[in-house]
């Protein structure tokens, strides 16, 4: 690269050190010799790390002010900072993605998600009216994704709807950075974890459920979507077996994952979750722990494909009693199925892969500036 390109990510939704954003997209373009800022809405202060500068434009106090102003102050400074390439990662930033392409920027939309299915999700959105305005903003961004200069992906299903509005579309999988997980079989407890968001969609009485029918700790780590979700989840008979920890950055995730045996992918069977990869089963499979998931086909190719753990239907009780009490049972032939897993992700399922499809993507960007 003969001329140092300077490329300007924004966001005014996710944390400064989101995984995808920062860690994932941005470190990997400052490796490869790009000249790369970040410009977030989180209240902190601006710093440079890893090669990385961040510029923070604030905390707005609530939904509608991040999307009325804080949106707008985002696009502010990343045009301040005068960039070749601007990637941004929200919807709310459409509009200020075609003003910089007026200004004759380059722009890459990074869609997270399929965002007219997530709409229909949305519960802040009245449910009477979500159909209507999922149909509405599938077209109004359909607009936009034929406009940008790319369009990147993070998933088969969201790819699908993107790649038949434009050729100029890549998919980057949000597989797993590989960590070096110690793995010591003999020194885990009798213990399942699951480590997410929390919310009825994603399982979680159906795991205190089974938790009456096995003999079991859950490691139970991440947000309440809801103090009322968390209140009647902790009223169940079976919380008296979960260990909640809240909210847990990288460095307590893998401690988790070291001491349990299995790893627990309970969503739900909703067009939500349908055509999109969780990035949790990818770490429980780097950890070696094998995995249990709900019985949805996209999962299925990967934890069937590679025998790293068992697909059942994780609304039925007794049905997800049973694959646990196996692993429980079968502690040679988890620890067969955890490694069966690990191996699968240094060799196919890791963002050691994927990167280079990004670079690729900003290579082709790069020739003619």
């Amino acid at each position: 690269m003969n001329k140092k390109i300077k490329v300007c990510h924004l966001t005014s939704v996710h944390s400064t050190f989101d995984v995808r954003i920062f860690h994932k997209e941005c470190k990997s373009l400052a490796e490869a010799g790009y000249d790369v800022s970040l410009v977030v809405a989180n209240g902190g202060e601006d710093q440079e790390v890893d090669g990385v500068k961040v510029y923070d434009v604030g905390r707005p106090a609530g939904r509608r002010e991040r999307m009325f102003k804080y949106a707008r102050k985002v696009y502010e400074k990343g045009l301040e900072l005068d960039c070749d390439i601007y990637h941004f990662h929200d919807p709310e930033l459409i509009p200020y993605g075609l003003r910089l392409l007026r200004h004759g920027k380059k722009v890459v939309y990074d869609i997270h998600e399929n965002l007219p299915k997530q709409v229909l999700y949305k519960e802040y959105i009245p449910l009477l009216i979500r159909r209507l305005i999922s149909f509405s903003v599938n077209k109004w961004e359909s607009r936009a994704i034929r406009k940008f200069s790319y369009n990147i992906v993070a998933d088969p299903d969201t790819y699908d709807r993107v790649s038949r509005l434009t050729k100029k579309a890549e998919m980057v999988r949000n597989f797993v950075i590989l960590d070096d997980v110690p793995i010591d079989w003999q020194s885990k407890e009798d213990a399942m974890t699951y480590i997410g968001s929390i919310t009825e969609p994603r399982g979680i009485f159906d795991m205190l459920e089974i938790l009456k029918h096995v003999d079991i700790k859950l490691v139970l780590a991440g947000k309440f979507s809801n103090k009322e979700l968390e209140a009647k989840a902790k009223s169940m008979p079976g919380w008296e077996k979960v260990e909640y920890l809240g909210f847990v950055g990288k460095d307590q995730v893998l401690r988790i994952l070291q001491r349990v045996k299995i790893g627990l992918v309970p969503l739900h069977k909703t067009e939500k979750y349908l055509g999109a990869y969780p990035v949790k089963l990818f770490e429980y499979m780097n950890a070696g722990i094998p995995v249990i998931i709900n019985k949805i086909p996209l999962w299925e190719e990967i934890v069937l494909g590679e025998n790293c753990g068992l697909s059942v239907d994780t609304t039925d009780p007794q049905e997800f009693a049973k694959a646990i009490q196996f692993f429980l049972d079968n502690p040679d032939k988890a620890r067969e199925m955890g490694m069966n897993g690990y191996r699968a992700v240094r060799e196919k399922y890791n963002w050691n892969i994927e990167k280079q499809k990004l670079l690729q993507v900003y290579e082709n960007l790069s020739q003619d500036l």
